[in-house]
């Protein structure tokens, strides 16, 4: 697959923004406190997609039988990612919390393994046993220093599973919904 210059040019500005997301997280929670913050960046972020979706002509209601469903998905991928990566962000560095917030990966091959009886190749477990070595790293790390904040790596990793919990059973879940709706409403 070859990309447009102009393909690329977004995948540079969506990079440096999602760079610069985590730095940016960590200064407004000098300000508010992390529940705070989640409320209301979630709160604005659900309004200005309803009002995008609407403006374009999405389709945004759902069935009763998706609600349930949509409903019991955005606990983990949600409200157990945000809740936990939010307040492990307060405990430790931007640079240190983004890359143990996105272990999700990990955790996700690790959970089609488990409950789903997915395979893994060499390939996979390499990266699996390099990922899980990192973390222990970064962990040491946090127990070893004299301000360290190992609870901060748990909430972290426990936002990284929530999440990747809810992208495995959002990939086996038959929805009718558009995934516009289905992203609002989760």
């Amino acid at each position: 697959m070859t990309l447009t210059r102009r393909q690329v040019a977004l995948l540079g500005v969506l990079t440096l923004l999602w760079g610069l997301n985590w730095p940016m997280m960590k200064f407004s929670l000098r300000e508010v406190s992390p529940l705070y913050f989640r409320a209301l960046t979630m709160s604005g972020g659900t309004l200005t997609l309803l009002a995008f979706f609407a403006w374009r002509g999405v389709p945004l209601g759902v069935s009763r039988a998706d609600a349930l469903r949509i409903a019991w998905l955005a606990v983990p991928n949600i409200i157990g990612w945000h809740l936990c990566s939010i307040i492990g962000l307060a405990q430790l560095p931007a640079g240190r919390a983004a890359v143990l917030a996105f272990t999700m990966p990990v955790w996700t091959v690790l959970l089609s393994v488990l409950l789903f009886g997915e395979r893994m190749t060499a390939r996979s477990w390499l990266a699996v046993v390099a990922a899980i070595a990192a973390v222990g790293l970064l962990a040491a790390n946090e127990l070893v220093a004299l301000a360290g904040h190992p609870v901060g790596v748990l909430w972290l990793q426990a936002g990284a599973f929530s999440w990747a919990l809810g992208t495995v059973l959002l990939r086996r879940t038959r929805l009718d919904a558009p995934t516009e709706a289905v992203t609002v409403w989760m």
